[in-house]
């Protein structure tokens, strides 16, 4: 494993000489941090920062055996994205600066501040209700810049996939951890869905990957990673942020039951996100859903969980059982 994380590097740094020379820079004399680098089933993502005195770039390469136009399309959502965002002093969006689809790299401009997510694990419940709330004022300002009509709420394809999911996980061919709880979840998530049917919503433009790991929080806001362009109910990256909050970092004794959120954080994340309210449909209805489809990218034996997929899966279970009553 340490020698293909080393080759990909490799292989990453083979495009910055291109890339430097589309942003007009000498290609020689960086500094060279591994940011991130890690392997799906068929990817490889390589994260490097490049710094030359009080200047840095993220380049992000991708090495895959069956990625179609893919990358081609995120690139294009974020130059999409970044070019409609209104952005201010407290909400931004880091510069592409280069680009080459064909070799699945790009270059941003590097943001030095922490994600969300790490500053959840070490800050008080306190800094929480206002790093939420900057958050949901970042996702408010995004979704504005490119906004739909309202539209009537229609759960069906959500309900499609989980009983796609539902029907795979009892006939055997799909194994999840803690299966009888994730089945009884799944029958109360049913359940609830005639309660959101057929209400209004907003949709928009989505962000589509909306989580703590993705928001960078210092004295501004900056979001990276945007999925390819999709329309659709704003709930959708709603409860991205907010279900991978309510799993790993809120106080889950404080949440009451049937809700997803501890009344403070959903307040403070409506403050700053006032485009729908916590009672719009897609928003109630998409954070149920989003908690078992999160638990179903999780591997089905717990002997194989690593330390933040087994932490994963407890704030998950124990979320399912405050939301769904299970």
């Amino acid at each position: 494993m340490l020698g293909d994380r080393q080759r990909h590097i490799d292989r990453a740094m083979e495009t910055w000489p291109e890339l430097a020379a589309r942003l007009g820079v000498d290609p020689q004399g960086w500094t060279v941090d591994v940011l991130a680098a890690r392997k799906d089933k068929t990817t490889f993502r390589t994260v490097l920062r490049l710094s030359r005195g009080d200047t840095s770039y993220v380049l992000k390469h991708e090495k895959k055996r069956t990625r179609g136009d893919k990358f081609r399309a995120e690139i294009d959502a974020y130059a999409k994205a970044h070019a409609a965002f209104r952005a201010d002093d407290h909400s931004r969006i880091p510069h592409l600066r280069a680009v080459l689809p064909d070799r699945r790299a790009a270059l941003f401009d590097y943001v030095d501040a922490p994600t969300l997510a790490s500053r959840m694990e070490t800050d008080t419940f306190a800094d929480h209700l206002l790093l939420l709330e900057r958050a949901g004022r970042w996702l408010d300002l995004y979704h504005r810049c490119r906004i739909g009509d309202r539209r009537i709420f229609r759960p069906q394809a959500n309900l499609s996939y989980l009983r796609t999911m539902r029907d795979a996980v009892e006939s055997g061919a799909l194994s999840v951890p803690m299966t009888p709880q994730f089945l009884a979840a799944t029958k109360a998530c049913f359940a609830a869905a005639d309660a959101y049917e057929g209400r209004e919503t907003i949709a928009a433009h989505l962000h589509g990957d909306y989580h703590l790991k993705n928001v960078l929080a210092g004295e501004a806001i900056w979001v990276v990673d945007f999925m390819p362009d999709h329309f659709a109910p704003v709930g959708h990256d709603v409860a991205r942020i907010l279900v991978h909050y309510a799993t790993l970092f809120a106080p889950q004794d404080e949440i009451p039951p049937g809700q997803i959120l501890p009344p403070d954080a959903a307040t403070a994340f409506f403050r700053g996100y006032q485009l729908v309210g916590e009672d719009d449909p897609s928003v109630g209805f998409l954070m149920r859903t989003r908690i078992l489809s999160d638990w179903l990218r999780l591997t089905g034996d717990t002997n194989e969980l690593n330390v933040p997929r087994a932490r994963r899966l407890l704030g998950l279970q124990a979320l399912a059982g405050i939301a769904f009553g299970t």
